[in-house]
């Protein structure tokens, strides 16, 4: 009896793609380099993330919740062309975690939404 139980939730997110756990990541436009790591660790501040810089990348560990054990976003600075780009990077710290239910791709719209406000 379990089994067709079973079944059905695994057939329920293998179709439901909005559920699974999804590494995101995603290429943006940089204009300001020091205003947007400026407003990053206030936002940092501000939600009590970890934020530790790596050379040329940034590592942001944000905290466990209801929903998830807490995820990593990276973001690294390119050039190309004469253009600066930031590509932002999010996936959960557990790395057996199947469903995020979203919250790589909110991680990147909020780190999307500073990138906005700068330019």
């Amino acid at each position: 009896m379990i089994l067709p139980f079973f079944l059905i939730i695994i057939w329920y997110f293998r179709h439901d793609k909005t559920k699974w756990h999804i590494n995101e990541s995603l290429l943006f436009p940089l204009v300001n380099k020091d205003a947007f790591i400026v407003e990053l660790k206030n936002l940092c501040a501000e939600k009590k993330w970890d934020l530790h810089f790596d050379n040329s990348d940034i590592n942001i560990n944000t905290n466990i919740s209801l929903l998830s054990f807490g995820e990593i976003i990276t973001i690294n600075f390119l050039k190309e062309n004469d253009a600066f780009y930031v590509k932002v990077s999010s996936k959960p710290k557990v790395k057996t975690t199947i469903i995020d239910y979203n919250k790589n791709k909110s991680n990147i719209a909020i780190i999307k939404g500073l990138l906005e406000m700068k330019s």
